[in-house]
């Protein structure tokens, strides 16, 4: 439930251009750095809706600090319902006639809205993405631009991109024009929610407008849950590919190979990670039927297309030998 009502100091009731929805939960440390780059945007007419879902550190007081002082700052207050929940109130008060979303320990490029606006604009594109720099300790690598330099994709195109895992699943360094998300939500109680949204807004595009700057920041911070060894929630993964794969089928059939392959992918990955680090035994019904989904999709010669021969042979040798599999790899990563 929504416990304040949003703080709009006398905002304009007309619609901003881009509306950024910014999820905030537990991120003092990293805050303040994520709004500034968000106010340092060379593209003036945004406004910023922060998502406080019940944090119990400082980040309250720095959202409304900020919404004090800045005029295009909106703060709403929630108890904690998890991030799907807190962008989909974001959504329910943005007033943009695009959209986009930042989470609050990332930042921006001070260029990323002006270049992702430019792309819709002169390609009429229905949305728009940049490449992800991801930033570890010691490293920073760019990833998830388009293949082949290409600027402007058929949303078809973008999807057969998003399903070999050369687009990029995050909904982050992405503009949206507000119509093709209207009514669109992210599913709540479950993580991994930012690919049946980006899924579904893909369904509903013409064209798909990129950039091959790494504009959004995304930063590889220990203990994240991204980074941690695998807990049940990663299962909604298994769930999440299933289901856009039923989707895709009745929706583009064209491409439910690609979608088939995706789910192949993320099945794999997922019995990998619980064979290596013991989770077989601990969660048998959901491992057992991920194994089952595995082993009907190896023996399905199209989708072999998509992998080189040894990635072919590693899932066939995991579904028909897990146990085997899971003695060979222990130690291996």
């Amino acid at each position: 439930m929504i416990r304040d009502e949003c703080k709009n100091h006398g905002y304009p009731v007309a619609m901003r251009l881009i509306s950024v929805i910014v999820p905030v939960y537990n991120s003092q440390a990293y805050l303040r750095t994520c709004l500034d780059s968000l106010l340092r945007q060379t593209l003036e007419d945004i406004e910023i809706i922060l998502v406080n879902d019940g944090s119990v550190d400082n980040s309250p007081e720095i959202c409304d600090e900020y919404a004090r002082k800045y005029a295009n700052i909106t703060v709403l207050h929630q108890e904690n319902a998890g991030l799907s929940q807190a962008r989909n109130a974001g959504l329910a008060v943005a007033r943009g006639e695009y959209i986009g979303f930042v989470d609050s320990d990332d930042t921006v490029d001070e260029r990323m809205y002006a270049v992702l606006l430019d792309l819709i604009e002169r390609h009429d594109a229905d949305i728009a993405l940049c490449a992800m720099t991801r930033i570890a300790p010691g490293a920073t690598f760019v990833a998830n631009g388009l293949s082949g330099g290409a600027e402007v994709i058929g949303a078809d195109e973008a999807l057969r991109e998003l399903f070999l895992n050369r687009l990029g699943c995050s909904v982050c360094p992405k503009l949206f024009k507000r119509r093709i998300i209207k009514g669109l939500r992210f599913p709540p109680s479950r993580t991994n929610e930012d690919f049946p949204f980006l899924v579904e807004a893909l369904l509903r595009a013409s064209r798909v407008a990129a950039s091959g700057e790494g504009l959004y920041h995304y930063y590889l911070r220990a203990g994240s849950i991204t980074q941690s060894g695998f807990n049940l929630n990663q299962f909604d993964k298994f769930i999440n590919s299933r289901e856009v794969f039923r989707r895709i089928v009745s929706a583009r059939p064209g491409i439910r190979r690609h979608a088939r392959a995706y789910h192949c992918l993320q099945t794999f990955n997922l019995l990998k990670s619980m064979l290596l680090e013991g989770y077989d035994k601990q969660y048998p019904g959901e491992f057992n039927q991920m194994l089952r989904s595995l082993r009907r999709a190896v023996f399905s010669i199209p989708l072999f297309s998509f992998w080189p021969l040894h990635h072919r042979l590693s899932k066939i040798y995991l579904a028909l030998f897990p146990r085997i599999y899971a003695r060979r790899h222990s130690g291996k990563g």
